[in-house]
């Protein structure tokens, strides 16, 4: 561990300029930063190295060791400032927020990077709860598309000026829904508000939008439903071994089923506990039809929850909603393509169909298709796909396995809305199938070119 001080903190000196600075009393405007290490640095973070060539060696070996940092503000009721720790769910099949590009930390002569979704305690006089959870959601975000990070205080500010009913500091009495959401929309990510009393609909969409590298703000209700709220900011989740079955209404109002691999617990950001927490959902509680989660250090703590708002892009006009339907009608096709699939797959018997949708960009996509080890997807095809297909920067992908072997990824457009009168494959721009059903999906759509509903339906 080092300890750097004085250092001087934009988030904390712009909660400063806003309260503490007419105080009576007044507090420091510096603040200490503390960095950590997995290794022992011994008297001094240069060691021995005086050279050109040891210095860089020893940057090296400090960035390889380097854990993140944590900013101490001279509040004694909230010290915790700006925070960025290494996550350590890193095994498994755990997902989390898509990395954004690194904090860069200057130290001592040497530059380093810190990787990590950003974490603050909640400081109540410049912001309530929902204050750090929107601005650890869009501090993550605004590192992945390129923004300026915004303060605790510009959030405040932001959330007042949609519901001026009140004084804005001090701000403990918390923001509304509302509230919250204009704060997203100030900060350049409207929100898509999610709420469900499906407990497993509602941690399907969650899901999608976790995996696709979107944090989540979520609305608790802390205890047994009280009136009492809190907000938190989820970061990540651990996938379940077992699927979960969901019956729900397409865009038709026709009732219809859906299949996805379950979550076993989420990674929750909670300013009241610290970055990371992990949150089981808990099946005892099914009956109350929210999602129920059990906080893993007390089994008598269980909050309660129903309702989430997810910061997006403003270009990606497709929610996860969206992409479940669009998957549920992408299964008659697959299903009737089923005597061409492999005999394994034939003789078990029960099939069975889930999904797994996510939003994406054109070029991870790409990136990420050429280095996969997909069974039913050879070199060649994945060349071919990577030079030909022409695709908007923001899609949304719906893929499809039977039996839990990959056989199709549904390729949207995610930068316009799905149009119900357009028919089921609407905003759906390419198929890669299976190369055992690769020729019945090119004559399934080579035969339907005069429709215009999948007349720009490519089959790659």
């Amino acid at each position: 561990m080092l300890v750097e001080y004085p250092y001087i903190d934009r988030y904390y000196l712009h909660d400063f300029q806003n309260y503490y600075s007419t105080a009576l009393v007044i507090p420091n405007h510096r603040t200490s930063r503390v960095h950590f290490f997995a290794a022992e640095l011994g008297q001094s973070i240069h060691g021995e190295c005086f050279e050109p060539d040891q210095i860089i060696d020893r940057q090296k070996y400090l960035q390889s060791v380097y854990i993140g940092f944590v900013v101490i503000r001279p509040i004694p009721a909230a010290p915790i400032g700006r925070t960025v720790i290494r996550p350590w769910y890193d095994s498994g099949r755990c997902f989390g927020p898509t990395p954004s590009p690194p904090h860069r930390v200057h130290l001592a002569g040497f530059n380093l990077k810190a990787y990590g979704t950003p974490f603050h305690q909640q400081d109540s006089v410049v912001g309530a709860c929902a204050t750090a959870a929107v601005w650890m959601a869009v501090s993550h975000l605004s590192g992945t598309e390129g923004t300026r990070p915004i303060t605790p205080a510009m959030i405040t500010l932001a959330a007042g000026k949609s519901s001026p009913e009140r004084r804005l500091f001090p701000a403990a009495d918390g923001f509304t829904r509302q509230q919250m959401a204009a704060a997203l929309i100030d900060a350049g990510f409207p929100p898509e508000a999610v709420k469900s009393k499906d407990k497993y609909l509602f941690i399907a969409l969650l899901k999608i939008y976790l995996r696709s590298g979107f944090p989540v703000i979520l609305i608790l209700h802390i205890g047994s439903m009280s009136g009492e709220h809190h907000a938190v900011t989820l970061i990540g989740f651990r996938e379940a071994e077992d699927n979960i079955a969901i019956t729900m209404k397409n865009r038709n109002g026709q009732p219809i089923n859906y299949h996805t691999r379950g979550v076993g617990n989420f990674y929750i950001h909670d300013d009241r506990i610290g970055p990371y927490r992990s949150a089981i959902i808990d099946s005892n509680h099914d009956a109350l039809g929210t999602l129920c989660l059990l906080d893993d250090r007390d089994d008598d703590s269980i909050d309660y929850s129903d309702f989430a708002l997810i910061p997006l892009n403003p270009k990606i006009r497709l929610t996860a909603t969206d992409l479940v339907n669009a998957s549920t009608e992408l299964e008659p096709l697959l299903r009737a393509s089923l005597p061409l699939l492999t005999t394994e797959i034939e003789e078990e018997g029960k099939v069975l169909f889930t999904s797994e949708p996510y939003f994406t960009t054109c070029g991870e996509y790409m990136a990420n298709l050429l280095k996969s080890t997909i069974v039913g997807l050879p070199a060649s095809r994945k060349v071919r796909i990577a030079s030909s297909l022409s695709l908007s920067r923001n899609i949304g992908i719906v893929r499809l396995f039977v039996n839990g072997t990959w056989f199709l990824d549904a390729i949207y457009d995610s930068t316009e809305s799905i149009r119900q009168e357009s028919g089921r494959f609407s905003g759906l721009v390419c198929c890669i199938p299976h190369d055992n059903i690769l020729e019945y999906f090119e004559k399934f759509f080579s035969a339907r070119r005069n429709d215009p509903t999948t007349m720009c339906v490519h089959v790659l």
